[in-house]
């Protein structure tokens, strides 16, 4: 199976699956906002909020009297 070429510099393109050379746009148009996604993040996943552990305190033992 080839391996795809990897751009070690300006002579060596980085080849897709097909072979057809993989062009590098620098501004796509696309911008992140990362302050946005984060406040997006945060009000759809909360912090899960673990309760303190249940501490059963009641004595369930059954009392057994040895007869002499």
């Amino acid at each position: 199976m080839d391996q795809p070429e990897k751009a070690d510099g300006a002579d060596s393109p980085v080849l897709d699956d097909d072979g057809n050379p993989i062009e590098d746009d620098e501004d796509d148009g696309i911008k992140f906002d990362e302050e946005e996604f984060d406040a997006k993040f945060d009000d759809e996943n909360p912090p899960t909020e673990i309760p303190p552990e249940v501490v059963d305190d009641i004595d369930n033992d059954f009392n057994i009297e040895i007869d002499d």
